[in-house]
């Protein structure tokens, strides 16, 4: 009785984060989103509070698109498990 009580939590605590996955997958994307729009603002007053110059500034939003590029990808790679299913898509192929 006490195995079933036991198998009986981690399966519904399986099923609660399989449906809090989409959810926690559209926070990330927003969040992503919001580096990417807020960057301009931060810098602005990085620099206007003296804690950033002129060419750390412009650095800074010309990375901007790269951070905002590996942040997708590592979503899509770890968070979406991109790889893991591609690898099982070329399992099932016979490749």
């Amino acid at each position: 009785m006490w195995h079933a009580t036991q198998t009986y939590s981690v399966m519904a605590l399986q099923i609660r984060i399989e449906a809090l996955k989409p959810v926690l997958s559209t926070l990330r994307f927003a969040l992503i989103g919001l580096i990417a729009l807020s960057c301009p603002a931060v810098t602005r007053n990085l620099h206007r509070w003296g804690r950033l110059d002129e060419p750390g500034r412009a650095r800074l939003l010309s990375l901007r698109w790269r951070i905002v590029t590996w942040l997708v990808v590592l979503e899509l790679m770890l968070g979406q498990n991109l790889l893991g299913r591609f690898l099982v898509a070329l399992q099932g192929a016979g490749v």
